[in-house]
């Protein structure tokens, strides 16, 4: 008897247990269904830490590096040069020789300009003297002058013919040169400029997306948000939350749930052993027991009586009184009672609602389920991503196989949850379905007032069986009444002794129970160690995903750095194109300027020899006027002429030797011994202030002005960077591309014209390893801001209200306004009085909309509404 007490108290204790979880879950699911999905989605989400800092807007264009000084020398006369001092890359002073011409038919005619100047100084001494043979003389001078002015005027007409009318061969093959040129030019300045061609905006487009990636992964080094650290993190603090409640626990002596659950047993025990003690052997079951047997002998006694004076017997003809007067009442027209169906459509309601509930905890699950797919999709995806390179395009297969397992894995939850909604709908259905049912059972059963009826009628027919059985019974009873007592007092002798035997057990138990609970409090022990051992794990485990954090930055700056050189080499191959462009356009404005010198020049020759043979004419009519007047004012006239003609020749005897006109670098050279001198023979330049040359698009000319900062770099110099300042902002358009040509009266439309302006940029300090014609890159700075808050630009949610940001704070997303600034490709200014330094800035607002949409569930209850 002891051990069944003993058993139905832990029975009840282990019921009320039960009742206590159940209530546990019930408001653990509440809780789950009213917020489904804050919680994962917003534990995943990527921050920024807000912090005041600079931001910088800057200009990155290419151009050519000039020299400030530079001066051309063309070729004063067309004759032969003799000798050429220099070469290409030669540095030379202001006033050094550079090269000189022939000089020996100028002499020739200094020479004889002076003997003819000689003569009219004679001539004015002999005035007067040998009239005739002057006068024959000096007619014969006219006729030879006059013969050589005919013939210099028809080489004039010739050469003039030529220039006006038509161009020779050379000057047309130089102009077509340039055309072709200009060409060119226009096409490798549109692919330098990124307008046309894919290679340069795309490695610009792939530089973006590598700088957007490792700032990302910088900044989640520097504030542990990755999803393998924050993951690792939680499992460190779960691990130390463990440790510590079970080390407090140990310190307390409460030992935890095991302990405390045996040392409830031994205090149920002790409690159960000491109230046996106090009971001694008349324990409730033995009370019982005797209470059975006494209810046992007064039956026996009470067979005795008559059967109709049973209470058995007067129970059954009680019975039969009001079925009989129930069947009287439904004859008279009564209704009957409705609270049967009643309780059949209420319980078919309650299943419905039982139905809908259950149904939600399956498709909760099924919903995280999915949800962790995804963001494990997500990473894959990623990740596989982040392999892409110039040299890998296709990434790495693993990390491809990887993604496609996750994005199956997001297939198979989607269809688990699309199935639970299936299965929730159909549950719903078969509930509605029941409550229509019985509600139609009830219905029926209010309207079938015949069936009642009939159905009051089998009442009283059974209650008459009742009746007649319970008169049997009775008399039955009489007989088996005097075994149903001896029966009891053998039960109860039989408890009375289960009662002494209950006693030894309990001190047993008691026993046991002690010893249980020293093994609890054994095992709580153990279980410290073992915490111990699962947080130095956990810590590890956390290190090592700050170390896998660590290396994911790594490649990151590595696919960061071969974006960047595969970006510059983009830039250089277009600055290279572009450079080469420009210098053949150049050199065919060289050659045809050239050209147009060397048929110039041939008709200045012409009109030079012109000029002298009229000279020449002239001179000897005065000659012939003198010989013929005998004058002394004639023959000083002819010796100023003489003496004219004489200082010009000395002039071009001078100008046969080429100067330098500044110090500086021969970059250009167009003269070789025993050729003719013709057009542009040299250029110099000054290498010691040097000056970049650029085309800024009308897109950026707005924001750029004289004396805003820069920094020069080139393919010579490397990384190193030369400070340098804006000097010169175009203020009109420089148009290039194909001209505009006309047709009859109509004017077609210019194609292929860009608008550039030219600007200027002065580098402070030369270096020798910078050279003139070299393609550079500058980096002009055109707003900068301190002490400012910026975050990345996808963290800025733009809509008709205006900008805002949104912030994470105490596990809820805030949605605050903002005034944005300055930006640049990376980042954006943002203003607001509500932003202080510290906050947790999501990183792309399009995550903040993801995760504020509605929980699954609802078609379920749609459902149920329906």
């Amino acid at each position: 008897m002891a051990k069944i007490g003993q058993l139905l108290k832990s029975k009840w204790i282990w019921i009320g247990l039960l009742f206590v979880g159940i209530a546990a879950w019930w408001i653990w699911s509440s809780m789950l269904s009213a917020k489904p999905n804050a919680g994962p989605d917003l534990q995943n989400l990527q921050t920024t830490a807000l912090e005041k800092g600079e931001i910088t807007r800057s200009l990155l264009v290419s151009g050519t590096v000039q020299s400030q000084s530079s001066r051309n020398i063309y070729a004063p006369s067309s004759l032969k040069l003799m000798e050429v001092l220099v070469k290409e890359g030669d540095t030379v002073k202001a006033g050094q020789k550079l090269a000189s011409l022939a000089t020996a038919d100028l002499i020739l005619d200094i020479q004889s300009a002076e003997l003819n100047l000689k003569t009219a100084q004679e001539a004015l001494k002999t005035a007067g003297t040998d009239n005739e043979n002057a006068i024959a003389t000096a007619q014969g001078s006219v006729d030879t002058a006059a013969l050589e002015v005919k013939t210099a005027q028809r080489q004039y007409d010739e050469a003039k013919a030529q220039v006006e009318k038509k161009p020779g061969t050379a000057v047309v093959s130089a102009r077509a040169d340039v055309e072709t040129a200009e060409r060119q030019l226009a096409l490798s300045r549109s692919q330098a400029q990124g307008r046309s061609g894919g290679a340069l905006a795309s490695a610009k487009k792939e530089l973006e997306v590598a700088q957007r990636q490792y700032d990302l992964l910088s900044a989640q080094q520097q504030n542990r948000t990755g999803t393998t650290v924050v993951s690792a993190q939680k499992e460190l603090d779960i691990a130390k939350k463990q440790y510590e409640n079970l080390a407090a626990q140990s310190q307390s002596g409460s030992g935890g749930s095991t302990v405390w659950s045996a040392k409830k047993e031994l205090d149920v025990a002790q409690r159960a052993y000491n109230q046996l003690v106090a009971q001694g052997y008349f324990t409730p079951t033995v009370q019982a027991s005797k209470k059975d047997l006494d209810i046992a002998e007064r039956a026996y006694k009470e067979s005795q009586l008559l059967p109709e004076n049973t209470a058995a017997v007067k129970t059954a003809k009680a019975e039969l009184t009001n079925a009989a007067n129930k069947y009287a009442q439904l004859q008279a027209g009564k209704p009957l009672s409705e609270q049967s169906s009643l309780n059949r459509y209420n319980s078919a309601v309650e299943a419905l609602n039982q139905a809908q509930s259950g149904a939600n905890g399956q498709i909760s699950q099924a919903s995280l389920a999915l949800q962790n797919a995804e963001r494990d999709y997500r990473s894959a995806s990623a990740a596989y991503e982040a392999s892409k390179s110039a040299t890998v395009p296709a990434g790495d297969p693993a990390l491809k196989s990887a993604a496609d397992q996750a994005n199956s894995a997001v297939s198979d939850r989607q269809a688990a949850l699309a199935t639970a909604y299936q299965a929730q709908k159909d549950g719903i259905r078969t509930a509605q379905e029941a409550v229509t049912s019985s509600n139609l059972d009830y219905k029926q059963a209010v309207a079938s007032s015949a069936e009642a009826l009939e159905q009051a009628k089998q009442n009283v027919d059974r209650a008459q069986v009742a009746y007649d059985t319970a008169l049997k019974s009775a008399a039955d009873a009489r007989i088996t009444a005097k075994d149903t007592w001896e029966k009891a007092k053998q039960s109860f002798d039989t408890v009375w002794n289960s009662a002494q035997e209950a006693l030894v057990t309990a001190e047993d138990t008691l026993e046991k129970s002690k010893q249980s609970y020293g093994t609890a409090l054994e095992g709580a022990s153990q279980a410290l160690v073992t915490a111990q051992d699962t947080l130095e794990k956990s810590q590890q485990a956390y290190d090592n995903a700050v170390a896998s954090s660590g290396e994911s930055l790594t490649t990151a700056r590595d696919t960061l750095d071969r974006a960047k050189q595969s970006y510059t080499g983009a830039v250089n191959t277009a600055n290279e194109a572009w450079a080469a462009s420009r210098e053949a356009l150049e050199k065919s404005k060289i050659g045809y300027e050239s050209a147009l010198k060397n048929q110039s020049d041939a008709f200045a020759t012409a009109a030079a020899a012109l000029e002298r043979a009229q000279n020449s004419y002239k001179s000897t009519q005065l000659s012939q006027e003198i010989a013929e007047s005998k004058t002394n004012e004639a023959a000083e006239v002819n010796i100023g002429l003489q003496q004219i003609g004489l200082q010009k020749l000395k002039k071009q005897l001078a100008d046969t030797v080429i100067t330098a006109p500044i110090s500086g670098t021969v970059t250009y050279k167009n003269a070789a011994v025993d050729q003719f001198a013709a057009g542009l023979l040299f250029t110099v330049e000054d290498k010691t202030k040097l000056t970049v040359a650029a085309s800024i698009s009308e897109a950026d000319i707005g924001s750029l002005k004289v004396g805003q900062s820069a920094v020069v770099q080139t393919e010579a110099t490397g990384d190193e960077s030369f400070p340098s300042q804006v000097v010169q902002v175009g203020a009109a358009a420089v148009k290039s591309g194909g001209a505009t040509e006309t047709t009859g009266t109509a004017a077609a439309t210019p194609a292929n014209t860009t608008v550039q302006f030219a600007a200027k940029v002065d580098i402070a300090k030369a270096d020798p390893r910078i050279r003139i014609g070299t393609s550079a890159r500058m980096t002009i700075t055109l707003e900068q801001k301190k002490d400012v808050f910026s975050v990345p630009l996808d963290a800025v949610k733009i809509g008709d209200a205006g900008s805002s940001v949104y912030v994470l704070e105490n596990g809820t997303l805030q949605e605050i306004p903002v005034t944005t600034g300055i930006q640049n490709d990376i980042v954006t200014e943002i203003e607001s009085p509500k932003l202080v330094p510290g906050m947790n800035i999501l990183s792309s607002a399009q995550d903040a909309a993801a995760s504020t949409t509605a929980a699954p569930g609802a078609p379920g209850e749609a459902a149920a509404n329906d």
